[in-house]
This record gives structure tokens, sequence and C-alpha cells, in this order.
């Protein structure tokens, strides 16, 4: 799911989380996604990734995004 400065990604049976931009700047969802399961690869387990920061190499310049979980639904 699109968000203004990110995108919400899952797991088909996990958590949710919100990967965004630190400048609060626009992100595409697919930038969003490609660096969430990038980090899924390497930290290997989901609850790892909370609070987690990244650099998105783009080619011409990096961008800073970070992952948050989503609280779970009461």
């Amino acid at each position: 799911m699109s968000l203004p400065d990110g995108a919400l990604v899952g797991l088909a049976s996990g958590p949710r989380f919100v990967v965004r931009s630190a400048d609060g700047k626009p992100l595409a969802p697919e930038q969003a996604a490609a660096a969430f399961y990038t980090a899924l690869r390497v930290k290997s387990r989901p609850e790892l990734l909370d609070h987690f920061g990244l650099l998105l190499d783009l080619g011409s310049h990096c961008r800073e995004l970070t992952i948050r979980k989503m609280p779970e639904p009461h």
C-alpha cells in the first residue's frame, strides 16, 4: 500500500511494516518494498527490522529509509 512518503509492506504470515523516507520526501512503493525485502534477507527475521534504518542506493544518489513495525490490531 502506498503512503505519501513510503509504503506499507507485509509478510503473508506475519507483521506489517512501514518503510519511509527519512527526509519525508515521496518514495516509490517499489523502492520501499525492494528495500524492505533486501533488509529482511540480511536480518533473516522480521522482528529484527523494527526501528531499522538503511541507505537505498539509487545510482545517482542515496536515500535514507526507516522501517517500523505496525502495531498489531486488537
